[in-house]
């Protein structure tokens, strides 16, 4: 278990805390990546909507 995980990179207290007690279980780091990416999910969907002013059909989505 040599693997560092970067400070700045882990916006996540639960996986960060676990792991520096160095009890880290499956279900802490599912549910941390689970609760990461949907709050990069729902970052990058506002994005995509703020920069393309929705259309109802949302044609947007082709072009992802």
């Amino acid at each position: 278990m040599g693997t560092r995980i970067p400070q700045e990179s882990t916006n996540i207290p639960n996986l960060s805390i676990d792991y520096m007690i160095g009890e880290i279980t499956w279900e802490s780091i599912y549910s941390s990546m689970i609760k990461f990416f949907n709050k990069i999910s729902q970052m990058h969907l506002a994005l995509m909507l703020d920069k393309r002013h929705i259309s109802n059909d949302f044609s947007w989505m082709d072009s992802y």
